[in-house]
């Protein structure tokens, strides 16, 4: 796999699902680094990928880290979104899926943060992480 492919992946699962779109517009959903003031509509996701690690050979596995901003006050909404987006990825049980794209083994649910605040962007926010596993070579 590659970290191309896993962003894309994720981006796309995410902006053609209805739950979340209906709760995040496809606009709303950025790349980390590709934000440089706080976005003007809440709530918006941050996509976030971390390193990409041989697990044996041949497969690779790739953590994801999704940011959930939204306007101070209660965390209800950020809530339901992280819910829409974890059946989005991993299924309706939220905790692992098989993932049939370009050779992509599976997407699981690792956690969630507790509520946190970001004084940089003004904005409630909470995480949520993902193991992504897949074959090398696939993306």
């Amino acid at each position: 796999m590659n970290d191309s492919f896993w962003r894309t992946w994720l981006y796309d699962r995410l902006r053609l699902t209805s739950p979340v779109v209906a709760l995040v517009p496809e606009a709303s959903i950025y790349g980390a680094g590709s934000l440089t003031a706080p976005p003007a509509k809440k709530p918006f996701i941050v996509i976030t990928m971390g390193q990409d690690v041989p697990e044996f050979p041949g497969v690779s596995r790739q953590d994801a880290t999704l940011w959930f901003h939204d306007e101070p006050g209660t965390y209800n909404r950020i809530d339901q979104i992280r819910q829409a987006v974890r059946q989005a990825l991993c299924g309706p049980d939220g905790n692992t899926g098989p993932v049939a794209e370009a050779g992509a083994i599976a997407c699981r649910w690792m956690a969630d943060s507790g509520d946190q605040a970001d004084e940089g962007y003004g904005t409630i926010v909470k995480t949520t992480d993902f193991q992504l596993v897949g074959r090398k070579g696939n993306g």
